[in-house]
């Protein structure tokens, strides 16, 4: 027989219970600290991910964040406002409405897109 008498088998359950309580500790704890670390990257990528909405006065160009309307830059040419936003935004990412963007990794220059920035969520 397995357990001798019944004081074993109750310590046994005892030990089994107390070892089951501390492992499903340690997950909830690690769940927590997981769902914290996802809500932080995606406040991370709303904060530096901009779909831009173009507006022209006259000559000049206004870039506006799409979801806050938050003022991105100007200039008379997309050139212009992008050389001002390196130096505001050096680490960000500009989608444009011609379903292009531009960011330190592209080194500036307009790159095709493979997402429509249309078909991106609003930021929440």
């Amino acid at each position: 027989m397995l357990f001798e008498n019944t004081s074993l088998l109750i310590w046994w359950i005892i030990c089994t219970y107390i070892t089951a309580q501390i492992f499903l500790g340690i997950y909830d704890g690690l769940k927590g600290v997981n769902e914290e670390l996802t809500n932080r990257l995606h406040k991370r990528l709303n904060d530096i991910i901009h779909r831009v909405r173009v507006e022209k006065v006259e000559t000049t160009y206004y870039w506006y964040d799409h979801d806050d309307n938050c003022f991105l830059g100007q200039g008379s040419t997309d050139e212009e406002i992008i050389n001002s936003l390196k130096a505001r935004f050096p680490d960000h990412i500009f989608y444009l409405p011609t379903n292009h963007f531009v960011s330190r990794g592209t080194d500036w220059k307009p790159k095709l897109s493979s997402i429509d920035p249309r078909q991106l969520t609003d930021k929440s």
